[in-house]
């Protein structure tokens, strides 16, 4: 079973990690950055791939259309390299168009988002609602939530 943390971004391209600290991820492209702890990794995009291709969700035309269209992460960290036979902590960050979306509050945006995860997976729980919060001085939205995701074994 895979625990995943959805960190929400919304900007535009990628670079590669940063050479001068092995646990610090910068794009200057999308004017992002995140430091990992010490102990955790950075996943590979096949690895992601890989992890993708052996999911399982409730809704078979989300998983299709997961297995089929979904982008590659901004970045990926896990706590353990996969595959891991206990939960693996993680966290991936997306970038997507925000098309209609556009000027829409991060709370709005999530809302969005968390409708398709809980159509996905049966027992997505929201544990604390959708709040309006800052990240780095910028709006944003938190939100705590508990669901599993299964491979077929």
């Amino acid at each position: 079973m895979t625990s995943l943390f959805l960190a929400l971004s919304l900007l535009a391209a990628a670079d590669a990690p940063a050479a001068n600290d092995k646990n610090r991820f910068s794009s200057p492209t999308a004017g992002f950055s995140i430091t990992k702890p010490a102990t955790w990794r950075f996943a590979s995009v096949e690895e992601v791939a890989a992890n993708r291709a052996v999911a399982r969700l409730n809704d078979k035309a989300l998983e299709e259309q997961v297995r089929n269209n979904a982008n590659a992460p901004l970045v990926a960290i896990t706590k353990h390299p996969e595959p891991h036979d206990d939960l693996n902590p993680s966290c991936q960050v997306m970038l997507r168009p925000l098309g209609q979306l556009k000027g829409a509050p991060p709370a709005k945006l999530m809302e969005v988002i968390v409708g398709g995860l809980q159509k996905a997976m049966q027992d997505f729980k929201i544990e604390k609602p959708i709040q309006q919060t800052t990240v780095g001085g910028l709006p944003a939205g938190h939100m705590v939530a508990t669901y599993t995701v299964s491979n077929p074994e």
